[in-house]
């Protein structure tokens, strides 16, 4: 069990939106949302909260974003009927 609780937020967007939280406390550490720039999902960190990360939670976030993003990327191939679509 991780450290880290990736939690889906209700939104009209086209993308989806999650934040995070410490399971422990439950404080929202920040939040995951698509980069248009880079066609990717992104951390933006909570400007309000002092958080600290270590190689562990890194990992779960890293997962996490390799995860949704393949997913973003078989989104759009079924959208667009293609063979290989790059975000």
């Amino acid at each position: 069990m991780g450290y880290l609780g990736f939690n889906e937020m209700k939104t009209d967007k086209k993308t989806k939106q999650f934040y995070i939280t410490n399971i422990a406390s439950g404080d929202i550490l920040g939040y995951i949302v698509f980069f248009p720039q880079w066609r990717k999902y992104v951390l933006v960190s909570d400007e309000r909260q002092k958080v600290i990360y270590d190689t562990k939670c890194l990992l779960e976030i890293v997962e996490f974003l390799n995860k949704i993003n393949q997913e973003r990327q078989e989104e759009l191939k079924k959208e667009k009927g293609e063979k290989d679509v790059k975000i």
